[in-house]
Parts: C-alpha cells; structure tokens; sequence
C-alpha cells in the first residue's frame, strides 16, 4: 500500500474528517512516532509511515519470514484510544476478515503491540489514490467509467456481506500499476443489520468525511444508513472524479456545508468543460438523489449501468419527472425563503378569495341571508326616511319666468317658448357653479339646436372649470355609433348623458337602470350617470352588464397624460345589484319604453318613493337661485346632487300605484338617492370580476397566514372561531352603525384557506428551528 497522496487537503480542513460530533469542529489526530519501536510488530520490520487518520497510523512494512510488503494499521495512542475506540477498530478487522474480493484490501493478520494497542496487517498496494489516478493520466470517460463499474462491484460484494463502509471517497480507493482499484479503510465500516453492540456510541453522531456524506448521514440519522449511503458517496466520488468539483458548496461553516449536503440539488456535471453524456448524467443524479428510495438500491445496480453506457445498451435509472423535479425546487425553495413563500401564500390566497371564494360565497343561502340581514339592520339604523344627498330645483306654473328674465337682463327669454328657456338655464347653471354642488342632473331635455345653445353651453362650462359634472337627460335609449345621444352637439359637449324615461306605468316602482343593444357599450340611465358622476365627479365613467351575477358596474377614466386619446383607469370600481336583468321579448312591458328595442337587455332596480312631505321638503323653487344670498345658496346646494326639473301642469306626470301622480322627476331623484346610498353603503366599492382584490381580503390572507405560522392545531382551531365570531360582529357593527354593509364570509374563507396552508407548508417550525441557536 503506497502512501495514499490526494489533491484532497488532510488535517483539520472542511474536507477530512472522519469522526463528527454534532456540529463539533474538527481535530487533528493525536501525535505517534512516525517510526515506532524496533520489534514493535513481531515478525514484521517498519520500513516508514504511509498516512495517519482519526483512528490510527498506516505504516509500509517487511514481513521478516517471507520478505514481503505489507502494511499495518495501528491504532493511536493517547486519549483518542479509548474503550471505544478499541472497540471500533476490533470491529472494523472483524469485518475486514470477512471480505474475500480482488478489489478490497485483504487483512491476514491482526494482534497487540508491546504495549498493548491493536494492530492488524493488510495487503500492500503499491498505487495512487483514484482522483490523482485518474487526473493524473488523463483518462477517457469510457475508461473511468470502465474504473468505477469495478470499484462498484467491490463495494457491493461488501454490502452483499452485510458490510456498509460509511467513509468512501478517493482517499479510500487506490488503483495500483495494474490499474487494478482497491477500497480500503473500514475503519468507520459497520454492518448492515445495526444491532446496540455494533452500533458502539456512534447514534446521532455525524460520521464520515464531510464532503461524500449523504444527506441521512449529515442529519446524523444512523438507522437510515444503509447501502444506499455507499451508493450517494460513490456518486460523489465519481461527481469528484469526472467534473473536479462537488456536486455543491463544501465550503465554509460545518452547518452550511451539512445543509449544503441536505438540501442543495447537484450543479449540472460538466467534463473537461463539456456536458456529459445524457445517460451518465442520469447515473450520477440517480446516485445523488436525497432520497435514499431514489438513489440505486444497490451498488449492483450501478455497476450495471455503467456497463450499460459502456456497451451502448439501455440504462435503469431514467431522468426525474418535471413534476417532481418541480416539487423539490420548490420545497427546496419554501424552506431557503420561508418569508417569501409565506408572502406568496397570502397573495394567493387573496386571489383564491377573489376569483373562486367570493362568487362561491355569492351564490350560497348563507352569504344572501347575511346580506339581507345587515341590509335590515342597517336600515333600521338610517331612521327617518328623507333625501338627504339629492335636491330637486324646480320650475312650476308659480315660477316668475319673466320676472327673472327682467332682473338677470335676459332679453331673449320668452316664458311661452320652451327653447328660450335655455337663456335662463344658463344663467341658473353660472350662479350653481358658484356655490360647489356636486353634480348637475338635468331632467329637462335639450335634443334640437337652438340659437340660445351657446350661451347654455357657457354655463355648461362654468360648472365644469369648477370640476363640477353635468348630467344631461336624454328621452330615448340610444346612441350613435360614436355613443351620442340624441342632444343638441353644443350643448352636449364636456357633458354625460342618462336616459330620463322611467319605463311602464304598470310597474311605476321599478326603473329601467342599464341596457345593453348588442355589442355596444350600455346605456345608463340617468340616475345611474348621476351616482358615477356623483361619485366620481372629475372622471368619466364606463358601464357594464354582469348578468350572471346581476350587477351593474361602473369603471372610471381620466384622460391619459402619456397618449393622446388614451385612458387612464381609475383603481376603483363600483358595483350595483340589480333587482333583475331581462332580454327584452317582443311585445313586453319594456317593448312598450322609449327607444328599447327586443333582444335589448335590460338591468332593472327598484326604489321606494319617499312620502309626498319628504319629496317637498328636498325640493326647491327655481327662483331660489336668484333670491338667495350666496351663503343660503351654499347650505342648500353644496355637495349635494342637483336635479333640474320642469314640474309645469301637464308635463312628465305619473302615477305610483292606485292613489298617487308624481312627477318623473322624483322617480330619478328617489333612485339616485338609493344608488348614491348603496355605493357607499351597500359595500359597492369592491372590484368587478378581474379587479383588484379588497383590503379585507388582503388582511385577513395575513392574518390567516400568521395563525398558521404560529399557532398549534388546537390553538389554531380555537383562533379561528374566534375569528367567525370577530368578522361577523364587525359585520353587524358597521352596518348599524357606518351605514356599511361588509360581508365576512368571503375573507373568512380566506383567513381560514390562508391559516390551511401556511400551517401544512411547515413554515412555523421552521422558522422557530432558524431561530434557536445551533
């Protein structure tokens, strides 16, 4: 046996040692003379020292008898020769006595020096540790291939005796001139069958050369060591050999490098700089897989393989599946970024709230009868019914048209013509730009040209530099090509538009809100362009149908910055629930409205007419505007919609059920009222299907994912009724008491998908793991 000299670094480096404890650092083996005492081994003279390990010394020897090579492994002396380190090294000439094979270094004798410390006598191999072998003459794939189907063989005649060897690496494997390899050192040998005498004090301890451990081995989990283990560290000799560089990071401190050893999947091989072949690939990555199930079961089966490969035949191994190979990055990824992944499960589950759980929540008995419960509730809590964001500005037979003509220096206004009226209108919209309402809903119509249309226009416009919308009614659904209604052009410009017909009087409670002709844009109606304007009073909005979760959604946009024509949205949607959607049929009820054509669809809403003493009391004479000092003007029309109606006999009357006539105009302001009252208090600010998720559902993802972070099963189980019982109570509360419906069932649902998956990820523990010192 030929001192065994390697490019590997000996000593106390990352790389040799031999006996661990958990997480100790690494020794040097205790000091003996290189040279012992003359007649130290009977029979045999000392010729020098061959290389000294964690448990004994290697020296070149003559057997006087027969003058042949020898060598002779003697165990250390001092503290590290123990009562168990004699027992391991009894051991290991037990189980080299038992093994008969050309590529093992034989043993032929054993025995006590004078001074009472073992010894044992082995062959002499006169040869160059595998990887210096190898390098050192450059050989050919096939011809290391050729080396290790061998090697392999060896070891498996040894696991084939129920001997693992636990410490292969090409140290322990020397080729000699007949380029013959031959596994020695059993020192860290054991058997197969682990039983509590062979396994000494050796449980839980990390045992091995670091850099060729298997993962079960840097665990320090000794019953899962097994031939499989001699298998991994083949594949990382081999790795070694083939690429001259581990298969990951071996640097460093002993922690990183056994989570290295754990966790790390192997770099792409490279030889001499270039892929390896396909199925040698597939050999080496069978041999490295972290878990023993996957690795060959046997060294057998690898030296077949390699055979294989050799003779252009078929392999066993095959390639992982991208299923698996999917499931271990990120597994592998969970437990590197254990923040992140917790991050990505909130997001997820905010989108699983989003998309799956709210529709499904929607449509269940239990989300309606809490809606409808906290619609009641809330209601009970709004007390006296009135219209309190709406005001009608009213001409009557009363109003002193020409009166007001004369005070304003209108010449032109003819109380006889309709269309001169425009002249007073203007002059009325320049005063209501003065005292900042928050939106002009125009009930009286302005469909022909006229020559007063540019100074109407000009009031238009005073109201609109003041960032004040105006709403203009139109008396058919529809539109152009380009969406413009029938309106007088100059008067339409910078304004938004909504049908004023209110449908059949034989259902005077309900409204027509929305429709749909085809693949156009909808329509609104006029109360529904007042509550987006009043909504959104600097931007324009877009109307949608969702008739499968009978909805009406408004969307907003500005013009963008950055491109001419373009929109820029706004983040913020607002959604309406309809009492109905209907295709319209030939001959129906709604056949019989202004401009709705069959096979129109139709969102339908219903209101409540207030009572006749709360319709006067929101309403206004038209000469209030010219009347009142501009601080009264202020307190009645500041911030609220304003409706401009032409309540003359004879003009837009109606009836509501058996006993009332009511003018048009209060069926869009009570159904304005409603709709401005539902966008803020029925929870209608959430996103329409697609949209950005709500708050509550990004909160209670977090929350959720904290539970599971950090709270036991039983802990979590009770958290999470805590939880129901906290949504719901914050549900119930702000509807009495905000005038805001939430529903909790859609983020309890997410708080409960959340809290699920974070817990079966495992990331609470480790993450308690990271946080305890080693």
């Amino acid at each position: 046996m030929a001192e065994p000299t390697s490019s590997e670094p000996r000593g106390d480096s990352i790389i040799d040692p031999t006996l661990l404890g958990p997480m100790t650092p690494l020794t040097r083996a205790r000091p003996d003379p290189a040279h012992p005492d003359h007649g130290a081994f009977e029979g045999y003279e000392v010729i020098g020292e061959l290389s000294r390990g964690g448990q004994g010394i290697v020296y070149e020897a003559m057997q006087i008898g027969t003058k042949r090579r020898v060598a002779i492994k003697l165990l250390l002396a001092g503290v590290d020769a123990g009562e168990e380190a004699r027992r391991r090294f009894q051991r290991e000439i037990e189980l080299l006595a038992q093994l008969r094979h050309p590529n093992i270094v034989s043993i032929f004798a054993a025995g006590l020096t004078r001074d009472g410390r073992q010894y044992y006598v082995m062959d002499f191999v006169r040869g160059e540790p595998l990887d210096r072998y190898v390098h050192s003459r450059s050989l050919a794939l096939a011809d290391v291939l050729r080396l290790f189907a061998v090697i392999a063989d060896a070891v498996q005649h040894a696991h084939a005796h129920g001997i693992i060897h636990r410490d292969l690496k090409p140290q322990n494997i020397l080729v000699d001139q007949d380029g013959q390899p031959r596994v020695l050192d059993f020192g860290l040998a054991r058997p197969l069958a682990l039983t509590g005498d062979s396994a000494l004090s050796m449980t839980q301890a990390v045992v091995g050369t670091v850099p060729y451990m298997a993962p079960e081995q840097a665990a320090g989990e000794t019953s899962r060591v097994d031939a499989r283990t001699d298998v991994y560290a083949l594949g990382v000799t081999l790795y070694r050999v083939l690429c001259g560089a581990f298969p990951y990071a071996v640097s460093g401190s002993l922690h990183e490098v056994l989570e290295n050893i754990r966790h790390a999947e192997p770099a792409h091989p490279l030889h001499n700089g270039r892929p390896l072949d396909t199925e040698v690939e597939t050999i080496l990555l069978k041999c490295l897989a972290k878990e023993p199930a996957r690795r060959y079961q046997t060294a057998g089966d690898l030296a077949a393989d390699l055979r294989a490969v050799l003779a252009g035949g078929p392999i066993l191994a095959r390639r992982d599946s991208a299923s698996y190979l999917l499931r271990k990055r990120a597994d592998r990824w969970r437990h590197q970024h254990p923040v992140l992944t917790t991050l990505g499960i909130i997001a997820l589950c905010v989108l699983l709230g989003r998309h799956i759980l709210e529709p499904l929540a929607q449509a269940t008995p239990v989300n309606a009868r809490f809606a409808e419960y906290m619609v009641k509730l809330a209601e009970g809590a709004r007390g006296q019914e009135e219209l309190s964001e709406v005001r009608v500005l009213a001409i009557s037979d009363s109003t002193p048209i020409g009166k007001l003509a004369t005070q304003e220096a209108l010449t032109g206004v003819d109380p006889a013509n309709n269309r001169s009226l425009r002249l007073l209108h203007a002059r009325a919209l320049k005063r209501l730009a003065q005292v900042n309402p928050r939106v002009i809903v125009s009930d009286i119509f302005f469909v022909a040209e006229t020559e007063f249309d540019d100074e109407l226009a000009a009031g238009i416009q005073a109201l609109r530099s003041q960032g004040i919308p105006v709403v203009l009614g139109v008396t058919e659904w529809w539109a152009d090509e380009q969406g413009i209604p029938k309106l007088s052009r100059k008067v339409a410009r910078d304004t938004r538009w909504g049908c004023a017909q209110i449908g059949s009087e034989a259902i005077p409670w309900q409204l027509p809100l929305i429709l749909q002709r085809g693949k156009r844009d909808p329509l609104p109606s006029l109360a529904l362009a007042g509550a987006a304007a009043f909504r959104q009073p600097r931007a324009d909005a877009s109307f949608l149908i969702d008739t499968a979760a009978r909805k009406a959604i408004i969307r907003y946009h500005v013009p963008s910055p950055a491109i001419r024509h373009a929109k820029t949205w706004i983040a913020e949607w607002d959604e309406i629930h309809l009492a109905a959607v209907v295709n319209v049929e030939p001959g129906s009820e709604l056949d019989r409205s202004d401009g709705v054509l069959p096979d129109d669809t139709v969102g339908i809403n219903l209101f409540h007419l207030p009572r006749q003493s709360t319709l006067d009391a929101a309403t206004l004479p038209y000469e209030t505007l010219f009347t009142s000092s501009h601080q009264e003007l202020r307190r009645l029309f500041a911030d609220k919609a304003v409706i401009l109606a032409d309540m003359r006999r004879g003009s837009d009357d109606h009836r509501y059920g058996s006993d009332r006539i009511v003018k048009g105009c209060y069926a869009h302001a009570a159904m304005l009222e409603t709709l401005i009252d539902e966008i803020h208090f029925a929870g209608a600010r959430t996103a329409p299907p697609g949209g950005p998720p709500g708050m509550d559902l990004v909160i209670a993802a977090a929350l959720g994912a904290i539970g599971g972070l950090y709270l036991a099963a039983r802990t979590r189980l009770l958290a999470i009724g805590a939880v129901a019982v906290l949504m719901a109570a914050v549900g119930v509360g702000s509807a009495m008491y905000f005038r805001m419906l939430w529903n909790p069932v859609a983020p309890f649902l997410t708080f409960l998908a959340a809290s699920e998956l974070t817990a079966a990820a495992g990331l609470g523990a480790f993450l308690r793991k990271r946080r305890t010192p080693a």
